[in-house]
C-alpha cells in the first residue's frame, strides 16, 4: 500500500478561537498504480489531504503511513514522501516560475542533482509525453504559452521528477469542453504509461466518471 490514512483528524489554528477542524476521522488507502478520487464541496478538506499526501503536513490525531511506515514515527525521513509525489496545481501559474519551458521542466531534476545528460532525457521524455515537441517547445517563453500549454508544461515539470503518484488538484477548471476532454485523455494515458498512482481531486463527479 502507498498510502494509508486510519481515523485521521487535523485542525488548523488549534488551541485558538479561531480553530477550524479541516479533517474528522478520515481514512484512506491509496495503493500503487490506481486511481483514487477525492470529491467534494469547497471546504471540504480535500486540500489538506493533498498537504498530507504531498508531505507537507502530518495529521494532529491519528495514523498516516506511507509504504507501511509511520510517517510520525521520530525516524521517519519526510523527504521520502516528497521525492515521489507530485503535485499538480489547479492554476499552472502558481508553479510555473522559470522563463523557458525548457528550465522549467528541468527545475526537478536539477534539484535533485541528476547529471546533465539525464535531466535533459527526462525533459525531453517528459514534453514529448504531455503532447508538447521538445524541440518546438523547449526554448518557448513560459508566459507566452496558452493556458492548455501551461497545464502540461506544469505536468511535464511534475513527470520529469519521476514520482510514483500525480496529484492532480481540480486541474480542468477553467478549461473549455475540449480542453477539459483532452486533458482527462492525458492523465488516463499517462497513468497506464508510466504506472502511476493518481489521486484526483474535484468538486464534481462528471471528471471523475470520465478517468
Amino acid at each position: 500500500m502507498l498510502f494509508e490514512l486510519r481515523d485521521v483528524y487535523h485542525t488548523y489554528l488549534r488551541g485558538t478561537p479561531f480553530a477550524v477542524e479541516a479533517l474528522h476521522g478520515l481514512s484512506l488507502s491509496i495503493p500503487d498504480n490506481l486511481t483514487v478520487a477525492l470529491v467534494g464541496p469547497t471546504k471540504s478538506g480535500k486540500s489538506t489531504v493533498v498537504d498530507l499526501l504531498a508531505g507537507l503536513l502530518k495529521p494532529a490525531a491519528g495514523t498516516f503511513f506511507f509504504e507501511g511506515e509511520d510517517v510520525s514515527a521520530p525516524s521517519f525521513n519526510i523527504e521520502r514522501i516528497r521525492s515521489v509525489v507530485g503535485v499538480v496545481f489547479q492554476s499552472p501559474e502558481a508553479q510555473i516560475f522559470e522563463d523557458t519551458v525548457g528550465k522549467d521542466v528541468s527545475f526537478g531534476p536539477r534539484r535533485k542533482k541528476v547529471p546533465l545528460v539525464e535531466s535533459r532525457r527526462l525533459v525531453q521524455e517528459s514534453l514529448e509525453a504531455v503532447g508538447l515537441p521538445y524541440e518546438d517547445f523547449r526554448t518557448r517563453y513560459t508566459y507566452a504559452l496558452s493556458g492548455g500549454q501551461k497545464r502540461r508544461v506544469a505536468i511535464a515539470g511534475v513527470l520529469a521528477m519521476q514520482p510514483k503518484v500525480i496529484i492532480f488538484d481540480e486541474p480542468t477548471a477553467g478549461l473549455d469542453p475540449r480542453g477539459r476532454r483532452e486533458l482527462l485523455d492525458l492523465i488516463v494515458r499517462l497513468k497506464q504509461r508510466h504506472q502511476l498512482a493518481i489521486v484526483y481531486i474535484s468538486s464534481g463527479l462528471e471528471d471523475v466518471i470520465e478517468l
